[in-house]
């Protein structure tokens, strides 16, 4: 195995303001036929990213109320875009993101729902729908079996696409 190491000049944020290049680094461990084994990527803000074994990792935790959207603070992305977010009714919210889930390749998990204390307060679910969609399903536990709002409150989800 060896290392490559890149440097792709890009023109982003305000490092392309004044027309100089930002700089995103990335190193590449490559096996002796070429094949990407690992990759670790440093953005222009500085922000470092790995991808080991082709897993795409999506990590974020989630808040959202009313009938809002979920809200989404991104931990990692190494999916081949942004999720955009939406919310479809009560307790039911989607996710999409053009062909990034293949079927029998992602894997999701979401935690519970609970309060600013730690106390359960409902329950979440979260599966793929298709090539380009996953949904959130939320219901409380003080009324089991009703699609609810407002119980996502910095809760994690984890996906992963397997190569």
């Amino acid at each position: 195995m060896r290392w490559v190491n890149t440097e792709t000049p890009t023109f982003s944020g305000n490092a392309g303001a004044n027309r100089a290049p930002a700089i995103t680094e990335t190193m590449q461990l490559v096996d002796r036929d070429g094949t990407e084994v690992a990759v670790f990527t440093k953005d222009v803000e500085g922000t470092t990213t790995a991808k080991v074994g082709g897993v795409k990792v999506y990590r974020a935790l989630l808040t959202q109320t009313s009938t809002n959207a979920p809200i989404a603070v991104v931990l990692e992305n190494t999916l081949n875009g942004d999720l955009e977010w939406a919310f479809e009714d009560d307790g039911r919210y989607t996710a999409t993101l053009s062909d990034a889930f293949p079927e029998d390749k992602t894997f999701i998990s979401i935690n519970a729902c609970a309060d600013n204390d730690g106390f359960l307060t409902g329950f979440a679910s979260a599966a793929r729908s298709d090539a380009n969609t996953l949904k959130v399903r939320t219901v409380g536990i003080a009324d089991l079996g009703v699609w609810a709002n407002t119980l996502l409150l910095d809760t994690a989800i984890e996906i992963l696409v397997y190569p």
